[in-house]
């Protein structure tokens, strides 16, 4: 069976093929002979390696197993409840100590919250991105502030 290049490999190739052929330098023959094993050389660290393409269950080692139970059995039924629900929580900048974030940071706390799901606002189909070192304040405040580990999402 033959080897065939991925299809981004594929696309460069010919793009750089049209445009040595389009400087005249040098004919079809010598271009793909000459040019084209460079290029797969140059990009071959480019190429998708299998066990990243695969996925697979978290494994955790004996201490790790030894938390979650030790920490499953402190729960109580409502704290367990509280770890199943998820929110949504805008990552604009935040005063953490500001009344809106001591709000949220209070209610997050009484119901157990377990997941945040980090969003923006959007204007019509624009959405409003935030930068990224802000976003990462906000969901380490939110980790600080919460009893247990939360399982962070982003939507945007």
């Amino acid at each position: 069976m033959a080897q065939t290049s991925p299809p981004f490999i594929t696309h460069i190739t010919l793009h750089i093929r049209h445009l040595v052929r389009g400087s005249g330098i040098v004919s079809d023959h010598e271009e793909v002979s000459r040019y084209g094993p460079r290029c797969v050389l140059l990009l071959a660290p480019c190429w998708p390696a299998d066990h990243f393409s695969t996925a697979a269950p978290v494994e955790l080692n004996k201490e790790g197993r030894r938390w979650v139970e030790q920490t499953l059995k402190k729960l109580s039924l409502e704290e367990k409840v509280g770890q199943m629900l998820s929110v949504r929580y805008f990552t604009d900048f935040q005063n953490f100590s500001g009344d809106s974030y001591v709000q949220f940071r209070d209610q997050m706390r009484k119901y157990h919250v377990g997941s945040v799901v980090l969003t923006v606002h959007v204007d019509g189909s624009t959405l409003l991105k935030n930068p990224p070192l802000e976003v990462a304040a906000v969901a380490n405040q939110l980790q600080r502030d919460s009893e247990l580990p939360l399982l962070i999402a982003r939507r945007f």
